[in-house]
């Protein structure tokens, strides 16, 4: 699967596949999964070469032109291309009428504008059906994109890969907007507040704006540096609104610091009778919304401008981020008010029609601890002793996967990932898992309440909760990059902790029986894939029709034949010719491209195995006589390939050492590819996990996948996943990379004369593992299967024709 692009020197524009996958998954311990289609959901950010020249100097520094550029550069966007946006041309009356009614919503709270994001509350890389909220106020449903709506306008923000998809799917309504929504929001704050003050100044009456209607009861100018610092309470007791933060040179006498309160009622009952307080929405108010009103803008000394005319932007607080929300108003400082809703408002449009896909809730099960290699109580007790390190008193476990590692149960709420919805909270005493109790399998809540764990029937932490948090286990650890700004803003800057989740830094290193769950996975993997290219080339030769979409569709289903198998790992990508060099190209049923003997072909796949292994795959192959292009190019591929798997590591390296080292190979051949040579991949959990910044360390395993499109002709990647091991007689701390999985790679398409002796001992090396491993398991059941194995394996000189 493809890894998204490392940042910095080295670093690509970003590319990610998008595809729909259908699987009927096989009985397991978690039970049947019910036939359906998902869009991945991958969100990826990567760097982007602005397009165009030059045509005047750099803005003046601290110019809002030099925001705007900022905010630009630092997404590889071109600010220009704002001013020239794209229209839909999908008519749909439905969609406007979606988007009337949120403007009615923003109307009744207040705001100019509202943002709707791709991302849930957990921030997770797949979007379960029932959350994808900006596909459904969009019709958009590419795998990136954010959107802004206002009163007369509705922009989608994504990337390159998808301009003619956006287009093709948006309505008359919207604009395809190719800039950063920071900066399309900057503009519109700033022209708006010009506006506002040029009409005061000639005592003109103010226009219809919602920002006007709600500046009276608006947190005053020189608002936080941080958005959350101080609570009034007369925003705390209306029962309407989470407290609105203000700093303490704007604090008045009648406002009392949040860290200091002493009238909670928290005494330790979260039933649902309290969970339903006065401070959450009322049922039935359709656009009683509440808010956190966090501002956006910075402290600044003798200003005495009002924010009567500043644009109040609207986001949802429980599907935001704080890392997003830091970068937001970093960007919107002194130019708007960003304002948390207590609930989405596209929830409200989306609850009208009916139409909102039931959230998937799968059974939740123990990990075997044959698999786990660790006990939860082991894990907790480590997790103590760095909340200890680290001064914290408490930690909210936001990242499903982290969840799930942590608890030692899967699940299968979000799609292509054992993990299920719910939160942790980890104490120096205590521990809590927030979940949906009748998920829970009698063994699961048996192991859980063994190891002492509270189960709090409920897949949220309340609001009181965190008060109490914040009062009684304080520093509370909070991951800013997956914990939400509804969080934050109750604990508080000052009782909050942000840093990195500790979960994280454990999880990355596979104990050793998650090292041979893996291993054993990419077994099952290998025969797999050899029936599969071994009954491909039969069937071509037979003269049959084929199409990348039924050959993705085999894939899948001889996945699903194994043993352990639980469900794919993301869906497959199956792609032929031309299409192959398109990084996000999808298979469907009706277009999908003809395979035949001519054909240079790309598999991309993966699958999720309860033995404690989670695989992810490339293989590229021709199925009649490459040409001398092809073979160059594929050479040069494997040969980048070779370098990251005999690199020699040392400590202090990470992925972008990595992706440096196959990225130097293939420049100096001209060549390059739009996305990360490696990522990191879970214990039978997310094929993506961590963010790549980490150290690697013996136990880490990860992706080797450099590749190479010639656009309108073909693509190469190979891809075999690593284990990152130690090599003490290489010097203290040295490790190398030991490849596991197990499959050929193509004879036919290596240029001999292009490779080192070294190459054709790895290669030849790699193909005697594979060989010996997967042998076996082919002779007797699969001997069509295996006679190919034995030919495609074969030493690279005695193969030579």
């Amino acid at each position: 699967l493809l890894a998204a692009p490392v940042l910095g020197e080295h670093a690509p524009p970003s590319s990610q596949n998008d595809a729909l996958s259908s699987l009927s998954r096989s009985e397991s311990p978690w039970g049947p999964r019910k036939n359906r289609r998902r869009d991945r959901g991958r969100q990826r950010q990567g760097t982007k070469k602005a397009s165009g020249k030059l045509k005047s100097r750099a803005p003046p520094k601290g110019s809002i032109l030099a925001l705007i550029a900022d905010s630009d550069r630092e997404s590889g966007k071109d600010s220009q291309s704002c001013a020239e946006p794209e229209f839909g041309s999908r008519e749909s009356a439905t969609n406007k009428m979606y988007l009337e009614e949120l403007r009615g919503l923003m109307k009744e709270n207040k705001l100019d504008a509202y943002i709707v994001q791709t991302a849930d509350a957990h921030q997770s890389e797949e979007i379960r059906e029932c959350d994808r909220r900006r596909q459904f106020i969009s019709n958009f449903d590419g795998s990136a994109a954010t959107c802004a709506i206002t009163a007369d306008k509705a922009a989608l923000f994504t990337d390159g890969r998808y301009y003619i998809q956006a287009v093709r799917q948006l309505t008359p309504d919207w604009q395809l907007q190719k800039c950063t929504p920071a900066s399309w929001l900057l503009t519109l704050a700033i022209n708006h507040t010009t506006t506002a003050a040029a009409k005061a100044a000639k005592n003109l009456p103010a226009a219809a704006s919602t920002a006007s209607a709600s500046s009276s009861s608006s947190s005053p100018s020189n608002s936080s540096n941080q958005g959350v610092l101080h609570y009034s309470d007369s925003d705390y007791d209306s029962g309407d609104h989470y407290p609105s933060f203000r700093s303490d040179e704007n604090r008045n006498e009648n406002e009392k610091s949040v860290y200091d309160d002493t009238s909670s009622s928290d005494s330790g009952d979260f039933s649902a009778a309290a969970r339903t307080s006065r401070h959450h929405r009322k049922q039935g108010q359709a656009g009683a919304c509440g808010t956190y009103t966090l501002s956006s803008r910075r402290s600044n000394k003798g200003s005495s401008r009002s924010s009567s005319g500043e644009l109040r932007i609207g986001f949802d607080a429980i599907t935001t981020s704080v890392q997003e929300f830091h970068h937001w108003q970093s960007i919107l400082r002194n130019h708007a008010e960003l304002v948390g809703t207590k609930c989405n408002l596209v929830d409200q449009v989306w609850a009208k029609t009916e139409s909102r896909p039931d959230c998937i809730e799968c059974k939740i099960v123990p990990h075997n601890p044959c698999y786990a290699g660790e006990s939860l109580e082991y894990k907790l007790k480590a997790i103590r002793q760095l909340l200890s390190k680290n001064n914290a008193g408490s930690m909210i476990v936001t990242r499903l996967d982290e969840l799930a590692w942590l608890f030692n149960v899967r699940g299968g709420d979000i799609p292509y990932s054992p993990t299920f919805w719910g939160y942790g909270e980890i104490g120096m005493d205590y521990a809590r898992l927030y979940v949906k109790k009748s998920q829970l399998s009698p063994e699961a809540e048996d192991m859980l309440t063994k190891a002492s764990v509270q189960i709090i029937d409920s897949p949220d932490i309340s609001d009181d909760r965190i008060r109490w948090m914040k009062k009684e286990v304080s520093p509370v650890w909070l991951d800013p990059e997956s914990a939400n700004v509804r969080m934050f803003s109750i604990i508080g800057e000052k009782a909050a902790k942000l840093l990195p989740s500790p979960i994280l830094d454990l999880q990355e290193v596979k104990n050793p029986a998650e090292i041979e769950g893996t291993k054993s996975a990419y077994v099952q993997d290998g025969k797999a894939m050899a029936i599969f290219f071994s009954d491909v080339e039969a069937e071509l030769q037979r003269g049959e029709v084929l199409t990348e979409f039924k050959m993705a569709e085999k894939m899948d289903k001889l996945r699903a034949s194994l043993p352990s198998f639980y469900e794919i790992s993301f869906p497959t990508i199956s792609a032929a010719d031309s299409n192959a060099a398109m990084v996000h190209y999808v298979a469907k049923k009706d277009t999908s491209a003809a395979v035949n003997t001519s054909s240079m072909y790309l598999i991309d796949s993966g699958g999720q195995y309860s033995c404690g292994g989670t695989t992810d795959i490339t293989r590229t192959v021709h199925f009649g006589s490459p040409t001398d292009q092809q073979k160059e190019n594929f050479t040069l591929v494997l040969q980048a390939h070779i370098r990251v798997a005999s690199a020699p590591l040392k400590p202090g390296n990470t992925l972008m050492y990595i992706d440096k080292i196959a990225r130097e190979f293939l420049g100096k051949k001209g060549m390059t590819f739009d996305h990360g040579t490696s990522h990191g991949v879970g214990s039978f959990l997310n094929v993506h996990e961590g963010n790549g910044t980490s150290d690697l360390r013996p136990g880490m395993i990860m992706s080797n996948e450099p590749g190479y499109y010639a656009e309108g002709e073909f693509g190469i990647r190979i891809e075999n996943t690593v284990l990152v091991a130690a090599d003490e007689a290489a010097c203290k701390g040295c490790m190398t990379l030991e490849t596991i999985s197990l499959v050929p790679i193509q004879l036919k398409l290596i240029d001999r004369s292009l490779l080192t002796k070294d190459d054709v001992a790895w290669v030849d090396a790699y193909h005697d593992k594979v060989r010996r491993t997967i042998g076996p398991l082919l002779e007797k059941d699969h001997p069509r299967a295996h006679e190919w194995l034995l030919k495609n394996t074969a030493h690279l000189l005695s193969s030579e024709k």
